[in-house]
């Protein structure tokens, strides 16, 4: 699976979807259980390689601020969340991650259990389509990874405001005095 057919089937459900993250994963379970398990395990490594971008601490603290706490296994929702929205969200996001504050008339979605269902697709429909309840889910290729970037203070409201402007102003972050 190119990265263009990833996108194209990521945003096709998506807008297919109504723009409901719930239909969105709906949609992909009825083109997965169309299709073989060679494509499910495409689209997991294209998808591995997606997630690998938006693994960042600075899109991690960005979702701090407009989500609050953000536990390691939030964090995969989070990304889940970003990842669901098309190419050009991701982009967006991974090269400025105070981008997050456009999705913030829809950070409720992140926190619903859809996003977890989007992240853990792969899984689920491994387990549908083979009957093995992923442990038998061949391995990526990919080691296991850290987030890359540098964290910032987010109790400090001057360096949120500095890297996470849109993000403070939206969740309404005290500002520095001048």
């Amino acid at each position: 699976m190119t990265e263009d057919e990833f996108w194209g089937l990521v945003e096709g459900a998506r807008r297919d979807g109504g723009g409901s993250l719930a239909r969105q994963v709906q949609l992909l379970r009825e083109f997965f259980r169309a299709n073989s398990v060679d494509v499910l395990l495409a689209y997991r490594d294209r998808y591995a390689d997606v997630n690998e971008r938006v693994f960042t601490w600075p899109i991690w603290d960005a979702a701090g601020v407009l989500l609050g706490f953000v536990s390691d296994d939030f964090f995969s929702d989070v990304r889940a969340w970003i990842i669901s929205h098309g190419r050009a969200v991701v982009d967006r996001i991974a090269a400025d991650p105070d981008c997050l504050a456009d999705l913030a008339e829809d950070a409720e979605e992140a926190r619903r259990g859809d996003a977890e269902e989007f992240g853990m697709l792969v899984w689920e429909m491994w387990e549908e389509l083979t009957g093995d309840c992923g442990g038998g889910l061949p391995p990526t290729g990919k080691p296991g990874i850290d987030p890359t970037g540098d964290r910032i203070d987010l109790t400090d409201p001057a360096a949120v405001w500095s890297h996470f402007p849109r993000l403070a102003e939206h969740t309404g972050v005290p500002r520095p005095p001048q």
